[in-house]
C-alpha cells in the first residue's frame, strides 16, 4: 500500500494556508455553542473558540453550564495535539525551509527523523498524548478530584490551557497538577529519546536542563511571597504557558516573575507558548559569544547546542525570530492601548494572546470594544502559529502565482 503522504504535491503555499485556515476554520466551529447556548454575542463566542484551539485557555470565568466547560476543555485539548503533530510532524517534512524548522532542530532531542514514517510518528505522538491525559486523570482522581473536575482539568493541564482551580481541590491535587502542567511543557519526543537511548541523552540536553533550572530559581524568588507550595504551583503554571492561577492576588513583583515565564514560555515541541527555552540558550550563548569577541577582535568562537555547531544561518532565524516576537508583543499592547486599557494592562494582555497563556486574562477584558477583541485573537493565533505563518499572509510576493512559495 502507497503512502497517503506525497509530499511532492503539497507546496509550502498550500501548508501555510492549510494550516492558517483550519486553525481559523476550527476556531469559528468551537465558538458556536458558546453563541447558542452561552448568551455570548458573535465576537465574545469566536474570543472563547480562539482561546480554546491555541491554547491560551478561558477568557470567560464566570457561571457556565457543565456542557460548555467540557466544550471548552475539549477545544483546547483538540489545539494541542493539533499543534503537536503540525510543529513536530508535519509542517518539518512539508517546509523545508530554517523559518519552520529552526526550532525543531535546535534540541538534540527534538528530532522528526527518529521516526521516518510520518503516520508512524503522528500515531505515536497522538498516543503520548492521550496517554499522559488519562495518567493526568486518574491521578487527579485519586487524590479525590471528583470525575467531571479531573476529566476537565486533565484536558486542560495536557494543552497547557488556562483553567479555574475549584475551592474543592486539596493540596496533594495541587503538587499533582503543578507537576503535570511541568511535565506538559517538556518536549513530546523525549519519550522517543528515553525509550531509544535512555534517560542518560535526556539529562544532557540543554533545553531540559534550562527548563528545570529557571523552575527552581523561580520557585526560589517565589518563596518569600507565596510559600513554597504556592510558589511551586504558581511557577509550573505559568513556565508551562498554562497560566492557572493557585493564587489570586499576586504582588508586583510575582507578577513581574510570573511574566518572564510566560515571556519564555516551554520547550520547543511541547503544546506550551512563548519564545520557547532553546530559543533563549542559543542567544544567551550568542550574547556571550559576541561579549568575548568585543575583548578579543581575533577569536575565532562558535555557538555550540548539545554538542554540536549552530550554523550562522539558524543564529539568524533565531535573533531575528526574538526581535519580531518583542515586536509583536509592543503592537499588541499598542492596539489594545487604544481601548482604554491602561499600561499595565495592555502590557500583560498583550503577553497572554502572544505567549498563548490566559494567566494575565480577567473577565472584565470582554468589556473592550470589539476592536480590541479582535487585536487580541489576532494576538493569540500569531503566537500559535509561530508568528511566521500569519505574517506571510501580509507578503505581495506569498500571492504571487509564479513565486517562489
Amino acid at each position: 500500500m502507497k503512502n497517503i503522504f506525497n509530499f511532492n504535491l503539497i507546496t509550502p503555499k498550500i501548508a501555510v494556508v492549510f494550516t492558517v485556515g483550519l486553525y481559523i476554520f476550527l476556531a469559528c466551529i468551537w465558538a458556536l455553542p458558546f453563541l447558542g447556548f452561552g448568551n455570548f454575542n458573535f465576537l465574545d463566542a469566536l474570543l472563547e473558540g480562539t482561546s480554546c484551539l491555541t491554547g491560551t485557555g478561558i477568557i470567560f470565568n464566570g457561571e457556565m453550564a457543565k456542557g460548555l466547560i467540557l466544550w471548552r476543555s475539549l477545544g483546547s485539548w483538540l489545539g494541542g495535539i493539533l499543534f503537536i503533530l503540525l510543529f513536530v510532524a508535519v509542517l518539518p517534512r512539508v517546509i523545508a525551509s530554517p523559518i519552520f524548522i529552526f526550532n525543531m532542530n535546535l534540541s538534540g532531542t527534538t528530532n522528526w527523523r527518529l521516526l521516518p514514517d510520518l503516520t508512524k510518528l503522528c500515531k505515536k505522538l497522538f498516543l503520548i498524548y492521550c496517554s499522559f491525559t488519562i495518567f493526568v486523570f486518574t491521578g487527579l482522581a485519586i487524590f479525590g478530584t471528583d470525575i467531571f473536575s479531573a476529566f476537565n482539568y486533565s484536558l486542560a493541564i495536557v494543552s497547557t490551557s488556562k483553567f479555574i482551580v475549584g475551592e474543592d481541590v486539596n493540596n496533594f491535587a495541587k503538587i499533582f497538577m503543578a507537576l503535570a502542567m511541568l511535565v506538559a511543557g517538556l518536549n513530546y519526543t523525549v519519550y522517543f529519546c528515553f525509550m531509544q537511548s535512555g534517560i542518560k541523552k535526556i539529562l544532557h540536553d540543554a533545553e531540559i536542563f534550562c527548563y528545570f533550572l529557571l523552575t527552581t530559581a523561580a520557585v526560589i524568588l517565589l518563596c518569600g511571597d507565596l510559600g513554597f507550595l504556592d510558589a511551586f504551583c504558581q511557577t509550573c503554571s505559568f513556565v508551562s504557558s498554562s497560566g492557572t492561577n493557585f493564587v489570586q492576588n499576586n504582588s508586583g513583583f510575582c507578577q513581574m516573575v510570573l511574566a518572564i515565564l510566560l515571556l519564555v514560555g516551554g520547550c520547543a515541541g511541547s503544546a506550551s507558548g512563548g519564545l520557547k527555552i532553546c530559543r533563549l540558550v542559543l542567544l544567551f550563548k550568542q550574547f556571550v559569544s559576541d561579549i568575548k569577541a568585543v575583548f578579543h577582535p581575533n577569536i575565532i568562537s562558535s555557538v555550540n547546542y548539545n554538542g554540536k555547531r549552530v550554523v550562522d544561518s539558524v543564529l539568524k532565524k533565531v535573533i531575528f525570530f526574538f526581535c519580531l516576537y518583542l515586536l509583536t508583543h509592543l503592537g499588541i499592547a499598542l492596539c489594545l492601548s487604544i481601548c482604554d486599557l491602561s499600561f499595565e494592562k495592555a502590557i500583560f494582555a498583550a503577553l497572554s494572546c502572544v505567549a498563548n497563556c490566559g494567566g494575565f486574562l480577567s473577565e472584565n477584558i470582554l468589556q473592550i470594544s470589539d476592536f480590541g477583541k479582535f487585536v487580541m485573537m489576532l494576538g493569540m493565533l500569531l503566537g500559535r502559529l509561530e508568528l511566521f505563518m500569519i505574517f506571510l499572509f501580509f507578503l505581495p510576493e506569498f500571492w504571487q502565482s509564479k513565486g517562489k512559495w
